[in-house]
């Protein structure tokens, strides 16, 4: 439950921020392809809310540290401690902050949902 909590418990701003996301790759989509056919939505649902799972999942990796070696690399204090302190430094920092993927992982998996129900619906 502690989980669930640290991974959807986010302001309001963040899930505004990834509905916007989502609704402007769906609009955009619309808008080069046509307003007129039902399978234009669906592959507009479906194109944008895989990027917003896939967006998570890259916030999901950069939460665990896989890109910490290239944070490091670009990091301008580099002789005053070395990469193994300066990924603890990092996990310690990162320890109490909430996981930043939940509102991409929620609203990525409602507009697939959408696509699906959709295409079982209308094809």
């Amino acid at each position: 439950m502690y989980l669930l909590r640290r991974l959807f418990e986010h302001s309001w701003k963040r899930y505004l921020i990834t509905l916007l996301l989502g609704a402007a790759i769906v609009i955009t989509y619309l808008y080069l392809k046509g307003f007129d056919i039902i399978i234009n939505y669906i592959n507009g649902f479906f194109i944008s809310g895989f990027a917003l799972l896939c967006i998570g999942g890259l916030s999901l990796l950069s939460f665990f540290g896989a890109y910490d070696f290239f944070s490091y690399a670009f990091y301008r204090k580099k002789a005053s401690q070395s990469f193994n302190e300066y990924v603890e430094k990092k996990e310690l920092k990162r320890k109490g902050n909430n996981l930043t993927c939940g509102p991409y992982f929620g609203l990525g998996l409602i507009l697939v949902i959408i696509s699906l129900i959709l295409q079982v619906v209308f094809l």
